[in-house]
């Protein structure tokens, strides 16, 4: 029984490390970047999915995939594309496997140049 309880404490504080990260996701990528000539966006948003990566791993795939769905529905009143959905998703998780609780230049550098392409 107090394993449960231990247990659950975990599971809390990886659930609101969680909204914290979507929350700054969604600010770095729809309110922080800007863009250029209509086409290009320049925004820090990898940080902050490589530091969500880094500490719950493959679960960042979860957290860019509700912070798109969030910035669909807020900002774009629920129109949104599936399929950029599932983009994001699988950066999130190829960040999230390539760097969970490793930070080696290297690695930085691979999920950096797999989440740009």
């Amino acid at each position: 029984m107090i394993e449960r309880q231990k247990d659950s404490g975990v599971y809390v504080r990886m659930i609101c490390f969680m909204g914290i990260m979507t929350a700054l996701q969604f600010v770095t990528e729809y309110l922080l970047s800007f863009t250029i000539a209509e086409k290009y966006r320049i925004s820090v948003t990898f940080l902050i999915r490589a530091i969500t990566g880094y500490c719950i791993g493959w679960l960042g795939g979860v957290v860019s995939a509700i912070t798109d769905v969030l910035g669909g529905f807020i900002l774009y009143g629920g129109s949104m594309n599936p399929g950029i959905t599932l983009t994001r998703f699988l950066q999130g998780i190829t960040v999230g496997l390539i760097l969970y609780r490793k930070h080696k230049t290297w690695r930085i550098v691979t999920a950096s140049v797999i989440d740009n392409i």
